[in-house]
């Protein structure tokens, strides 16, 4: 275990990791690429967080912030603009499972003034790596490959929905399976053209990237209701029901953000509290005191 820690430490300090990936089937299809990192690198960092905690309760609190900083790191990497969607909320989720271990440490143990300025001094700096704009690009990449094989090829994009695909109710309710088969039928011969499937995938494109590049509060108070357009456009047709879902993993990012700018400020408090033998009135007191940047 300790070699597999070193490992995944130093793994996490490098700049970036890239992996190639391939389709699994023939003809490739983008849909059925692979992702086999994903459960060794769950089961190691997973493993990482059981120790991590293993070391608080030990009070080995500087082993154990080289943990939670090393898990914090891996999902940063997982999180770089146009990733793949599972990747980038695999890697929230582990930033957050790290930050929540240091919300326990400093609740249940005392951790002295110096330790918590150089936890604090490293959360800062990874604050300033982050890029919370995911992008919508690989998004729409995967959608577009999927109408280049469903749908049939004529001029000016006419086609509709090719009967060749495959089309499986999931239950064996011959009801369910004749309404399946009835909206098959409708997609085939009366349903959106490519033409007409292509425009609205742009405009939920142009709506994603939007909305992904102000914050949540700026989402709430904007003119249109974002989510709203962007889930009509995903009925529009079956193609569609995955575009958009950047808006999803882009609020999780958000939220990710937000926690880590919560710990920031609670070690702020507590450094100032142990400074000053009380806590502050007010944030802006900890930025006149120099505890916070802003």
């Amino acid at each position: 275990n300790a070699e597999a820690f070193d490992y995944f430490k130093q793994a996490s300090e490098k700049p970036y990791y890239w992996i190639e990936r391939f389709s699994a089937v023939s003809p490739p299809d983008l849909n059925a690429v692979p992702f086999p990192e994903f459960p060794i690198m769950r089961n190691i960092s997973d493993a990482c967080i059981f120790d991590c905690e293993y070391k608080v309760e030990a009070q080995q609190y500087e082993a154990a912030v080289e943990h939670l900083l090393a898990c914090y790191r891996a999902g940063m990497h997982k999180c770089r603009p146009n990733q793949h969607l599972s990747e980038i909320y695999a890697g929230c989720r582990l930033r957050t499972a790290s930050l929540q271990i240091a919300f326990d440490l400093l609740d249940s143990h005392p951790v002295e003034g110096r330790a918590l300025e150089c936890l604090q001094a490293d959360l800062v700096q990874l604050q300033r790596k982050y890029d919370c704009v995911s992008g919508v690009q690989l998004e729409k990449l995967f959608i577009l490959d999927t109408i280049q094989r469903r749908f049939v090829s004529s001029r000016k994009g006419r086609g509709r929905w090719a009967w060749g695909n495959k089309w499986h109710s999931p239950m064996s309710d011959w009801d369910i399976k004749c309404e399946d088969l009835i909206e098959h039928l409708h997609l085939c011969m009366l349903g959106p053209t490519r033409y007409e499937v292509m425009q609205k995938l742009e405009e939920v494109t142009h709506l994603s990237a939007e909305m992904m590049s102000m914050t949540p509060w700026e989402v709430g108070n904007a003119p249109i209701d974002y989510t709203r357009r962007i889930e009509d456009i995903r009925n529009f047709h079956i193609v569609l029901r995955y575009a958009g879902y950047g808006a999803f993993v882009w609020e999780v990012s958000h939220k990710t953000q937000a926690r880590l700018n919560a710990l920031i400020t609670v070690i702020a408090v507590l450094r100032f509290q142990q400074d000053k033998g009380c806590c502050p009135e007010s944030l802006n007191q900890l930025v006149d005191a120099g505890y916070l940047a802003s």
